[in-house]
């Protein structure tokens, strides 16, 4: 099983570095921390099903009985997206949906995403 990303520290530099040094490790540490947050994303708020709905983390409970047929990804989100439905709800194609599904209630749908559409895992 996966565990989480640990945050990845840096050393502290002597304060005898020279200016490009501590502007180097800044932008590290942003990167890393911008690197911990997208591999651990955590829940996103619960999204009420509707005919497009937007996400913003790469895990949501989804509620509500609509029809789903367009997913927005959060930005940079790519691969893989767990949906927990609270409702039954389906995702129909004719949007960016490719293959129709009806959720079912407490089990997981997993989606992938290639930029462009979106493949659920069970049908």
């Amino acid at each position: 099983m996966n565990r989480a990303l640990r945050r990845l520290n840096f050393p502290a530099l002597p304060p005898d570095k020279r200016r490009y040094d501590l502007d180097l490790q800044s932008s590290l540490r942003s990167w890393t921390n911008a690197v911990v947050s997208n591999v651990n994303p955590g829940f996103g708020s619960v999204v009420a099903s509707a005919p497009t709905i937007a996400l913003t983390s790469n895990f949501h409970h989804i509620s509500g009985t609509a029809a789903i047929k367009n997913i927005v990804s959060p930005p940079g989100v790519q691969g893989l997206i767990t949906l927990v439905p609270d409702g039954a709800w389906t995702m129909v194609t004719g949007g960016n949906i490719a293959l129709s599904v009806t959720a079912v209630v407490n089990k997981i749908l997993h989606v992938a995403f290639d930029g462009s559409r979106y493949f659920p895992s069970y049908q």
